[in-house]
Protein backbone atom coordinates (compact mmCIF):
# COMPACT_ATOMS: atom_id res chain seq x y z
CA UNK A 1 0.00 0.00 0.00
CA UNK A 2 1.32 3.44 -0.79
CA UNK A 3 0.59 5.68 2.09
CA UNK A 4 0.38 9.66 0.49
CA UNK A 5 1.61 11.79 3.47
CA UNK A 6 0.71 15.28 3.94
CA UNK A 7 2.82 15.71 7.26
CA UNK A 8 4.24 14.01 10.29
CA UNK A 9 1.87 15.03 12.19
CA UNK A 10 -0.85 13.12 10.92
CA UNK A 11 1.62 10.48 9.76
CA UNK A 12 2.66 8.80 13.47
CA UNK A 13 -0.61 7.89 14.54
CA UNK A 14 -2.00 6.82 10.74
CA UNK A 15 0.94 4.97 9.74
CA UNK A 16 0.48 2.86 12.68
CA UNK A 17 -3.42 2.06 12.70
CA UNK A 18 -3.12 1.06 9.05
CA UNK A 19 -0.57 -1.08 9.92
CA UNK A 20 -2.08 -2.77 12.32
CA UNK A 21 -5.30 -3.37 10.54
CA UNK A 22 -3.33 -4.27 7.41
CA UNK A 23 -0.65 -6.73 8.39
CA UNK A 24 -0.18 -7.65 5.34
CA UNK A 25 0.87 -4.72 3.36
CA UNK A 26 4.36 -3.52 2.99
CA UNK A 27 3.82 0.05 3.00
CA UNK A 28 5.58 3.10 1.20
CA UNK A 29 5.24 6.34 2.95
CA UNK A 30 5.29 9.29 -0.26
CA UNK A 31 5.61 12.62 0.26
CA UNK A 32 4.06 14.57 -2.34
CA UNK A 33 2.55 18.35 -1.66
CA UNK A 34 3.48 21.08 -4.08
CA UNK A 35 0.56 22.76 -2.40
CA UNK A 36 2.89 23.38 0.60
CA UNK A 37 4.48 27.10 0.40
CA UNK A 38 7.41 28.28 0.65
CA UNK A 39 10.28 25.84 -0.07
CA UNK A 40 11.55 26.07 3.35
CA UNK A 41 8.32 25.50 4.98
CA UNK A 42 8.10 22.02 2.27
CA UNK A 43 11.81 21.12 3.27
CA UNK A 44 11.14 21.21 6.76
CA UNK A 45 7.76 18.96 6.44
CA UNK A 46 9.39 16.91 4.30
CA UNK A 47 12.03 15.79 6.74
CA UNK A 48 10.16 15.32 9.70
CA UNK A 49 7.68 13.00 7.84
CA UNK A 50 10.42 11.29 6.33
CA UNK A 51 11.70 10.25 10.55
CA UNK A 52 8.21 9.02 11.39
CA UNK A 53 8.74 6.94 8.16
CA UNK A 54 12.39 5.77 9.47
CA UNK A 55 11.73 5.43 13.11
CA UNK A 56 8.48 3.17 12.21
CA UNK A 57 10.38 1.23 9.98
CA UNK A 58 8.83 2.70 6.55
CA UNK A 59 9.87 2.96 3.44
CA UNK A 60 9.88 6.37 2.30
CA UNK A 61 9.67 7.96 -1.50
CA UNK A 62 9.52 11.60 -2.55
CA UNK A 63 7.77 12.89 -5.74
CA UNK A 64 8.05 16.15 -7.12
CA UNK A 65 8.13 19.61 -5.71
CA UNK A 66 6.25 21.26 -8.79
CA UNK A 67 4.90 24.45 -6.81
CA UNK A 68 4.00 25.94 -10.80
CA UNK A 69 2.07 23.15 -11.53
CA UNK A 70 -0.15 23.19 -8.64
CA UNK A 71 -0.69 27.05 -8.67
CA UNK A 72 -1.21 26.63 -12.52
CA UNK A 73 -3.86 24.33 -11.65
CA UNK A 74 -5.14 26.13 -8.89
CA UNK A 75 -5.97 29.47 -10.98
CA UNK A 76 -8.64 31.06 -10.75
CA UNK A 77 -9.51 29.84 -7.45
CA UNK A 78 -7.50 31.87 -5.37
CA UNK A 79 -9.97 32.60 -2.79
CA UNK A 80 -12.22 29.80 -2.67
CA UNK A 81 -12.88 28.52 0.97
CA UNK A 82 -11.39 25.81 3.48
CA UNK A 83 -12.88 22.50 1.97
CA UNK A 84 -13.83 24.16 -1.46
CA UNK A 85 -13.21 23.81 -4.96
CA UNK A 86 -9.34 24.80 -4.47
CA UNK A 87 -9.13 21.75 -2.12
CA UNK A 88 -11.01 19.71 -4.13
CA UNK A 89 -8.14 20.09 -7.44
CA UNK A 90 -5.45 19.94 -4.63
CA UNK A 91 -6.78 16.72 -3.64
CA UNK A 92 -7.08 15.68 -6.89
CA UNK A 93 -3.45 16.74 -8.10
CA UNK A 94 -1.47 14.43 -5.46
CA UNK A 95 -4.05 11.25 -5.19
CA UNK A 96 -3.06 11.33 -8.87
CA UNK A 97 0.49 11.02 -8.04
CA UNK A 98 0.17 8.61 -5.30
CA UNK A 99 -2.02 6.13 -7.23
CA UNK A 100 0.38 6.53 -9.87
CA UNK A 101 3.20 5.56 -8.35
CA UNK A 102 1.12 2.55 -7.16
CA UNK A 103 -0.01 1.03 -10.28
CA UNK A 104 4.43 1.47 -11.48
CA UNK A 105 4.97 -0.15 -8.35
CA UNK A 106 2.38 -3.13 -8.28
CA UNK A 107 1.02 -2.24 -5.41
CA UNK A 108 -2.76 -2.85 -4.92
CA UNK A 109 -4.37 -0.33 -2.82
CA UNK A 110 -3.18 3.32 -1.57
CA UNK A 111 -4.36 5.95 1.15
CA UNK A 112 -3.74 9.27 2.41
CA UNK A 113 -3.13 10.83 5.53
CA UNK A 114 -5.15 13.78 4.85
CA UNK A 115 -7.65 10.99 6.55
CA UNK A 116 -6.62 12.19 9.44
CA UNK A 117 -6.65 15.93 9.04
CA UNK A 118 -9.94 17.42 10.60
CA UNK A 119 -9.55 20.10 8.37
CA UNK A 120 -10.09 17.99 5.09
CA UNK A 121 -13.50 16.43 4.02
CA UNK A 122 -14.10 12.94 3.48
CA UNK A 123 -16.30 12.99 0.67
CA UNK A 124 -13.64 15.52 -1.10
CA UNK A 125 -11.12 12.66 -0.94
CA UNK A 126 -13.48 9.68 -1.16
CA UNK A 127 -14.60 11.67 -5.12
CA UNK A 128 -11.35 12.36 -5.97
CA UNK A 129 -10.19 8.70 -5.62
CA UNK A 130 -13.61 7.44 -7.76
CA UNK A 131 -12.12 9.49 -10.69
CA UNK A 132 -9.07 8.02 -10.50
CA UNK A 133 -10.49 4.78 -10.15
CA UNK A 134 -11.28 4.81 -13.96
CA UNK A 135 -7.49 5.39 -15.50
CA UNK A 136 -5.74 3.32 -12.36
CA UNK A 137 -6.05 -0.23 -11.00
CA UNK A 138 -5.20 0.43 -7.45
CA UNK A 139 -7.78 0.72 -5.25
CA UNK A 140 -8.35 3.53 -2.50
CA UNK A 141 -8.90 2.96 0.78
CA UNK A 142 -10.45 4.60 3.23
CA UNK A 143 -10.08 4.74 6.68
CA UNK A 144 -11.85 6.83 9.23
CA UNK A 145 -9.34 7.35 12.34
CA UNK A 146 -10.25 10.15 13.78
CA UNK A 147 -13.59 7.92 15.44
CA UNK A 148 -13.44 7.26 19.11
CA UNK A 149 -10.75 9.82 20.40
CA UNK A 150 -8.27 9.24 17.31
CA UNK A 151 -8.09 12.59 16.55
CA UNK A 152 -6.89 13.61 19.92
CA UNK A 153 -4.92 10.32 20.24
CA UNK A 154 -2.95 11.60 17.13
CA UNK A 155 -1.93 15.27 18.07
CA UNK A 156 -0.76 13.51 21.45
CA UNK A 157 1.36 10.81 19.44
CA UNK A 158 2.73 14.16 17.55
CA UNK A 159 3.42 16.10 20.45
CA UNK A 160 5.40 12.85 22.04
CA UNK A 161 7.45 12.15 19.12
CA UNK A 162 7.93 15.78 19.03
CA UNK A 163 6.80 16.37 15.32
CA UNK A 164 7.12 19.61 13.47
CA UNK A 165 3.43 20.85 13.99
CA UNK A 166 2.60 23.42 11.17
CA UNK A 167 -0.10 26.23 12.01
CA UNK A 168 -1.39 26.21 8.61
CA UNK A 169 -2.28 23.28 5.68
CA UNK A 170 0.08 24.48 3.33
CA UNK A 171 -1.04 26.39 0.72
CA UNK A 172 -0.17 30.25 0.32
CA UNK A 173 -4.20 31.25 -0.33
CA UNK A 174 -5.04 29.21 2.72
CA UNK A 175 -2.86 30.69 4.89
CA UNK A 176 -3.41 34.66 3.66
CA UNK A 177 -7.06 33.68 4.15
CA UNK A 178 -5.97 32.76 7.98
CA UNK A 179 -3.66 35.15 8.84
CA UNK A 180 -5.90 38.05 7.72
CA UNK A 181 -8.77 36.35 9.98
CA UNK A 182 -6.10 37.14 12.55
CA UNK A 183 -5.14 40.11 11.94
CA UNK A 184 -2.04 39.56 10.98
CA UNK A 185 0.66 39.85 8.03
CA UNK A 186 1.57 36.50 6.42
CA UNK A 187 5.18 36.76 7.24
CA UNK A 188 5.64 32.94 6.12
CA UNK A 189 5.65 34.49 2.86
CA UNK A 190 8.34 37.20 3.46
CA UNK A 191 12.12 37.12 3.49
CA UNK A 192 14.17 39.22 5.06
CA UNK A 193 16.84 41.26 3.47
CA UNK A 194 18.85 41.21 6.67
CA UNK A 195 18.64 39.49 9.91
CA UNK A 196 17.32 36.12 11.21
CA UNK A 197 14.86 34.13 8.54
CA UNK A 198 12.69 31.95 11.09
CA UNK A 199 11.73 29.38 8.15
CA UNK A 200 15.08 28.88 7.41
CA UNK A 201 16.25 28.88 10.71
CA UNK A 202 13.46 25.82 11.49
CA UNK A 203 14.45 23.92 8.77
CA UNK A 204 18.32 23.69 9.93
CA UNK A 205 17.09 23.11 13.32
CA UNK A 206 14.80 19.78 12.15
CA UNK A 207 17.72 19.15 9.38
CA UNK A 208 20.59 18.93 12.66
CA UNK A 209 18.11 16.84 14.71
CA UNK A 210 17.45 13.90 11.94
CA UNK A 211 21.48 13.93 11.27
CA UNK A 212 22.04 13.56 15.44
CA UNK A 213 18.99 10.60 14.90
CA UNK A 214 20.55 9.08 12.39
CA UNK A 215 23.87 9.17 13.86
CA UNK A 216 22.69 7.05 17.14
CA UNK A 217 22.30 10.34 19.44
CA UNK A 218 19.06 11.13 21.34
CA UNK A 219 18.76 14.85 21.14
CA UNK A 220 15.67 16.49 23.45
CA UNK A 221 14.01 19.38 21.01
CA UNK A 222 12.99 22.11 23.66
CA UNK A 223 10.42 24.06 22.05
CA UNK A 224 10.58 27.55 22.19
CA UNK A 225 8.50 31.17 21.85
CA UNK A 226 9.56 34.27 21.41
CA UNK A 227 8.44 37.56 20.12
CA UNK A 228 9.48 38.48 16.82
CA UNK A 229 9.96 42.14 14.98
CA UNK A 230 9.41 42.05 11.55
CA UNK A 231 9.39 45.29 9.36
CA UNK A 232 7.88 45.43 6.79
CA UNK A 233 8.46 48.67 4.90
CA UNK A 234 8.95 51.90 5.88
CA UNK A 235 11.25 55.11 5.18
CA UNK A 236 11.24 58.51 5.14
CA UNK A 237 10.99 61.41 2.45
CA UNK A 238 10.53 65.07 1.92
CA UNK A 239 7.21 66.75 0.88
CA UNK A 240 8.52 66.93 -2.74
CA UNK A 241 9.05 63.36 -2.76
CA UNK A 242 12.99 63.37 -2.24
CA UNK A 243 13.56 60.36 -0.11
CA UNK A 244 15.65 60.40 3.12
CA UNK A 245 18.54 57.80 3.61
CA UNK A 246 17.49 56.09 6.65
CA UNK A 247 17.84 52.97 8.63
CA UNK A 248 14.49 51.83 10.90
CA UNK A 249 15.98 50.73 14.61
CA UNK A 250 14.91 47.28 15.33
CA UNK A 251 11.76 47.05 17.30
CA UNK A 252 10.10 50.02 15.74
CA UNK A 253 6.56 49.07 15.72
CA UNK A 254 3.66 51.28 13.91
CA UNK A 255 1.33 51.91 11.21
CA UNK A 256 2.54 55.10 9.75
CA UNK A 257 1.28 56.74 6.82
CA UNK A 258 1.45 60.69 7.89
CA UNK A 259 2.82 63.91 6.94
CA UNK A 260 4.49 65.93 10.22
CA UNK A 261 6.55 68.24 11.31
CA UNK A 262 9.40 67.75 13.34
CA UNK A 263 10.02 69.12 16.50
CA UNK A 264 13.75 69.37 17.49
CA UNK A 265 15.65 68.60 20.57
CA UNK A 266 18.94 69.55 19.96
CA UNK A 267 21.56 69.14 16.94
CA UNK A 268 20.69 65.45 17.11
CA UNK A 269 17.61 64.51 18.02
CA UNK A 270 14.08 65.06 16.75
CA UNK A 271 10.46 64.05 18.14
CA UNK A 272 7.78 63.49 15.33
CA UNK A 273 4.83 65.92 16.11
CA UNK A 274 1.67 63.82 15.06
CA UNK A 275 2.49 60.47 16.30
CA UNK A 276 5.13 58.98 19.12
CA UNK A 277 8.39 58.76 17.18
CA UNK A 278 12.69 59.84 17.18
CA UNK A 279 14.73 60.50 14.62
CA UNK A 280 17.96 60.51 15.29
CA UNK A 281 21.43 61.92 13.65
CA UNK A 282 24.06 59.02 13.36
CA UNK A 283 26.58 60.22 15.50
CA UNK A 284 24.14 59.41 18.41
CA UNK A 285 23.45 56.33 17.67
CA UNK A 286 26.98 55.34 16.84
CA UNK A 287 28.03 57.12 19.91
CA UNK A 288 25.17 54.96 22.09
CA UNK A 289 24.49 52.23 19.90
CA UNK A 290 25.19 49.51 18.62
CA UNK A 291 21.92 47.90 19.89
CA UNK A 292 18.79 48.79 19.96
CA UNK A 293 18.21 48.62 23.88
CA UNK A 294 21.27 50.67 24.35
CA UNK A 295 20.27 53.24 22.05
CA UNK A 296 16.89 53.50 23.61
CA UNK A 297 18.72 53.69 26.99
CA UNK A 298 20.55 56.39 25.70
CA UNK A 299 17.43 58.39 25.20
CA UNK A 300 15.44 57.67 28.60
CA UNK A 301 13.59 54.95 26.83
CA UNK A 302 12.48 51.61 29.00
CA UNK A 303 13.66 48.32 28.18
CA UNK A 304 10.46 47.39 26.43
CA UNK A 305 10.19 50.37 24.31
CA UNK A 306 8.62 50.00 20.66
CA UNK A 307 8.59 53.66 19.41
CA UNK A 308 9.34 54.25 15.92
CA UNK A 309 13.11 55.27 16.02
CA UNK A 310 14.87 56.81 12.24
CA UNK A 311 18.19 57.27 11.99
CA UNK A 312 20.01 59.11 9.68
CA UNK A 313 23.07 61.08 8.66
CA UNK A 314 21.86 64.53 9.99
CA UNK A 315 18.72 65.84 11.24
CA UNK A 316 16.37 67.12 8.48
CA UNK A 317 14.91 70.81 8.25
CA UNK A 318 11.39 70.95 7.70
CA UNK A 319 8.14 68.13 7.70
CA UNK A 320 8.39 65.04 6.22
CA UNK A 321 6.49 61.89 5.21
CA UNK A 322 6.93 59.12 7.42
CA UNK A 323 5.95 55.27 6.52
CA UNK A 324 6.40 52.49 8.37
CA UNK A 325 4.92 49.07 8.65
CA UNK A 326 6.77 47.00 11.61
CA UNK A 327 4.78 44.39 13.62
CA UNK A 328 6.10 42.11 16.94
CA UNK A 329 4.79 38.52 16.23
CA UNK A 330 4.84 35.51 18.22
CA UNK A 331 7.83 33.05 16.82
CA UNK A 332 7.81 29.26 17.62
CA UNK A 333 11.14 27.85 17.47
CA UNK A 334 13.67 25.50 19.40
CA UNK A 335 17.12 24.40 20.54
CA UNK A 336 18.74 20.97 20.62
CA UNK A 337 19.69 19.76 23.97
CA UNK A 338 20.76 16.61 26.45
CA UNK A 339 22.49 14.59 23.77
CA UNK A 340 23.17 11.19 25.25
Amino acid sequence: MVVHICCSVDSWYFLQKIREKYPDEALIGFFYNPNIHPESEYQTRLIDSRRSCEQLGIAWMEGDYDPENWMAATRGLEEAPEKGARCAVCFDQRLLKTAELADRLGHATYTTTLLMSPKKDFSQLQNAADRLSLHYQARFIIEDFRKKGGTQAQFALAKQMAAYQQDYCGCLYALRAQRAAQNRPALELVTPLQGPDRLADRHRLYQKREALERAGQSPLLIRQRKMGWHLLKGGLWRLDGEAIKSEILAYSVGRYHLNTPLKRVDDEIALLQKQPGVVLARSFADRHGPSSASIRQALGLGPWDITPIFIVKSLPRGPLRVELEAVLDEESGGILAHFQ
